[in-house]
C-alpha cells in the first residue's frame, strides 16, 4: 500500500490527545452527610457494575482512537498495489464535442481528471487527441499530475480523425500485457469502430438544439466584370426534427457585407448565395438562430476564408474517344481517301452538338460547370498547348499531352479490336473507316498507373465513403445523392476522393468502387470524375459545379475556388450512432475506492461514541 499524499498522516499525532483525555479523571468531590444509609443500596449497584463501565471506557477510547487514524489514513488517501494496466485514452475534438469550457469535451477533460485521480501505484495512462490529424499529447505515465497537466493543451479542432487514432492507440496497446483503449467521444454517427477491441465513454445529450456552417466558399462569377468579382456561398445546417430560423452575415474585417435570413429543413442544409464586387482578401460568415430555440455549439457558428486574386487558367478540349454509335454506322470503305480537315483529337466547343453525339448531356453540363468556375473560352485541343493550359477530355483520353489533364468521366470506353483486313487507308484515317482500322477503337492513354473498371449500376453504386479533407472534396456535400451508373478506376498511386459500394468477389470483398480521385505531380496532376450525368442527379446540385471548380483550382496549382474549413453536416446536426459497443466503468482500484471507505469507517465510529455518551453509557 502507498499513498498519494502521505503528509497527512501526521494527523495520527491527534490519537496522542485522544488517549490522554481518556485517561485524566476529574478529582473526586467529599461531601459530608450525618449518614451514609440512604446511599448505601445505590453505592452497591455502583461497584458491582464498576467492570462493565471501565470495558465501556476501553471500547470507546477504541472508537476515538480508530476513527481518528481512519480519518488520518483517509486525508493521506492510501492506494492498493495492483498488476496495473495501461489505459489509452483517446479523446475526440470534433465541433460537436464543444470547447474545454462547455459541453461534451468539458465533461470528458473533467472524466480524465477523475481518472488521473483513481489511479493506483502501478497504473500508467496514455493520451491521443483525435482531431484534423492524430497526435499523441502524453506518453504512458504513473503520475497523476502529468495527466492533469497535459489536459491544458487540448482544443477542438475543424474534424475529427477517429479511425486514425484509434489504429495509434491499438499499436501502442498491443505491446502491453494490461492495456485497454478507451475512446471518449460524444457518439458522433459519423464514424463506426467497426468491431476493434475499443471501450467508449459517450458525452451530451442525446437531443442538442443546434446551427452552424458546414460550408463556405467562394469562386469566380460567370459573369464577372474582373478578377476580384466573386459568389460567396453559405450552406448551413441544423440538428433536431424541426426547422430552424437563421440569419447569415457576411463581414469583411468589421463591415457587414450583407445578411441573409433562413429557414432549414430538418435533416436538410439551407445555403445563402452572396455578390462580392469589393477587392478584399479575408471575408467572414456568421450564422445565429432567429427563433430562441438555442445553440449547443459556438465553434461552427463562424468561418474565415482567405481569398486570392482570382483568374481561370486556360482550358482546352479534347475530343472523346469514338464510341459505338459511330461504330456502328459505318462509312463504307471506297479506294479514294477522304478529305480530312480537323486535326485528329480536336473538337469545336463552340459547334452544336446532333442527337447522335453520344457525349451531347456530358458536354453541356461540362461546359456549364466549366463557365460557372470562370472558364471563359473552351478551345479544341490543337498541336500547341498554351503555357499553364488544362486539358479536359470527356470520357478516356484520345491521346497524350503533357499538361495537367481532368477526366470528365461516365462513359465506359470501348475496347481495342483488330481486324484481320485492314484497308489501306485505315491507318491514316480511321474516323472515316471504323470497321476495317486495325484498331478498329482509337487507344484510351491513361495517366501512368490508371485504368477502367468498367460501369458501376444498381446496388453497386450505393456511396460508401467520401474524403472531405483533400482540397477537391472538401464543403462538397454528396449526401443523398442518386447514382444509377457511374464508371469506376483503378487510381494506381494516385487518392480515391469518393467510393461506391462496387462489386464483390467470390470472398465478399469490396471491389471497383473509386469514381472519383486525384494524382500525379507538376504537369502530370489529373482528375478522375466518373459520376455520368446521365446516371446521376451530381449536375443538378451545386456539388457538380464546386468539383470541376476545385479540380481547376488543384490542377493548375492555384486557389480560384477557395473553400473555408468547417464541420461537416454530421457534426454540425449533431447525429448520433447507436450504442452498440462496450462501455468503460474504470480503472484501477473497485468502487468505492479505499479513502472513502476509510471516511466511512471513521464517521460510524463517531457517531457510535456519539450515542453513547448521549445514552450515559460512557462518562
Amino acid at each position: 500500500m502507498t499513498f498519494v499524499a502521505p503528509l497527512f498522516l501526521f494527523v495520527l499525532v491527534l490519537a496522542l490527545p485522544v488517549i490522554v483525555a481518556f485517561l485524566v479523571r476529574r478529582r473526586k468531590q467529599v461531601l459530608v452527610v450525618p449518614s451514609v444509609l440512604r446511599w448505601q443500596r445505590v453505592a452497591v449497584a455502583k461497584h458491582r457494575s464498576r467492570r462493565f463501565q471501565n470495558l465501556s471506557r476501553l471500547l470507546a477510547l477504541l472508537a476515538c482512537v480508530a476513527a481518528v487514524i481512519a480519518l488520518g489514513m483517509a486525508a493521506a488517501r492510501p492506494r492498493l498495489l495492483g498488476d496495473g494496466a495501461l489505459t489509452v485514452i483517446v479523446i475526440d475534438v470534433s465541433p460537436s464535442m464543444g470547447t474545454p469550457d462547455e459541453g461534451p469535451l468539458a465533461d470528458a477533460l473533467d472524466r480524465v481528471r477523475e481518472l488521473a485521480s483513481a489511479m493506483g501505484p502501478r497504473d500508467r495512462v496514455a493520451i491521443f487527441v483525435a482531431g484534423e490529424a492524430p497526435r499523441r499529447v502524453l506518453a504512458p505515465t504513473d503520475d497523476p499530475s502529468r495527466v492533469r497537466a497535459a489536459l491544458a493543451g487540448i482544443a477542438p479542432e475543424s474534424r475529427a480523425d477517429l479511425a486514425s487514432a484509434l489504429t495509434l492507440a491499438r499499436a501502442l496497446a498491443d505491446d502491453e500485457a494490461n492495456a485497454r483503449v478507451v475512446l471518449f467521444h460524444d457518439g458522433g454517427a459519423q464514424f463506426a469502430l467497426e468491431g476493434a477491441s475499443v471501450l467508449e465513454e459517450r458525452f451530451g445529450a442525446a437531443e442538442r438544439p443546434n446551427v452552424g456552417l458546414t460550408l463556405f466558399a467562394a469562386r469566380p462569377a460567370r459573369d464577372a466584370a474582373n478578377d476580384d468579382e466573386r459568389e460567396v456561398l453559405v450552406a448551413v445546417a441544423a440538428a433536431g426534427d424541426e426547422a430552424r430560423r437563421v440569419r447569415v452575415r457576411l463581414f469583411a474585417g468589421e463591415v457587414e457585407l450583407g445578411s441573409r435570413e433562413l429557414v432549414v429543413p430538418p435533416g436538410e442544409e439551407a445555403d445563402a448565395r452572396f455578390r462580392l464586387r469589393l477587392p478584399v482578401r479575408e471575408v467572414a460568415a456568421e450564422v445565429e438562430p432567429l427563433d430562441a430555440r438555442g445553440d449547443a455549439l459556438s465553434t461552427d457558428d463562424r468561418a474565415t476564408l482567405q481569398l486570392a486574386p482570382a483568374s481561370a487558367p486556360p482550358v482546352r478540349w479534347m475530343a472523346p474517344i469514338a464510341n459505338a454509335t459511330n461504330a456502328a454506322s459505318p462509312t463504307p470503305p471506297t479506294d479514294t481517301p477522304p478529305t480530312d480537315t480537323t486535326p485528329t483529337g480536336s473538337t469545336d466547343s463552340t459547334a452544336p452538338t446532333s442527337d447522335a453525339d453520344p457525349h451531347a448531356t456530358r458536354r453541356h453540363f461540362a461546359e456549364h460547370a466549366l463557365r460557372s468556375a470562370g472558364v471563359t473560352d473552351l478551345v479544341a485541343l490543337e498541336d500547341e498547348l498554351p503555357t499553364d493550359a488544362i486539358v479536359v477530355s470527356l470520357g478516356a483520353p484520345s491521346r497524350r499531352v503533357d499538361a495537367p489533364l481532368l477526366i470528365l468521366g461516365g462513359a465506359e470506353p470501348e475496347r481495342a479490336t483488330t481486324d484481320p483486313t485492314p484497308n489501306p487507308y485505315a491507318r491514316h484515317y480511321p474516323h472515316h473507316y471504323p470497321q476495317h482500322a486495325a484498331p478498329l477503337m482509337p487507344r484510351a492513354y491513361w495517366p501512368e498507373g490508371v485504368r477502367s473498371l468498367g460501369a458501376l449500376e444498381g446496388e453497386a453504386t450505393t456511396l460508401h465513403r467520401v474524403d472531405d479533407s483533400h482540397p477537391l472534396t472538401r464543403g462538397v456535400d454528396l449526401d443523398g445523392l442518386t447514382i444509377l451508373r457511374a464508371v469506376a478506376i483503378d487510381p494506381g498511386d494516385g487518392v480515391p476522393l469518393v467510393e461506391l459500394d462496387g462489386t464483390r468477389d467470390e470472398n465478399g470483398a469490396r471491389r471497383g468502387g473509386v469514381v472519383v480521385a486525384a494524382g500525379g505531380e507538376g504537369s502530370g496532376r489529373w482528375v478522375y470524375l466518373g459520376l455520368d450525368p446521365d446516371g446521376s442527379d451530381v449536375v443538378l446540385r451545386v456539388a457538380y459545379p464546386l468539383l470541376v471548380s476545385s479540380s481547376l483550382a488543384w490542377l493548375s496549382g492555384s486557389a480560384r475556388t477557395e473553400v473555408a474549413t468547417t464541420p461537416t453536416r454530421a457534426e454540425v446536426a449533431l447525429e448520433r450512432a447507436p450504442e452498440t459497443h462496450g462501455r468503460f466503468e474504470g480503472p484501477g482500484l473497485p468502487l468505492p475506492p479505499l479513502p472513502w471507505l476509510l471516511a466511512a469507517l471513521a464517521a460510524l465510529l463517531l457517531a457510535v461514541e456519539s450515542f453513547a455518551y448521549a445514552r450515559r453509557l460512557v462518562s
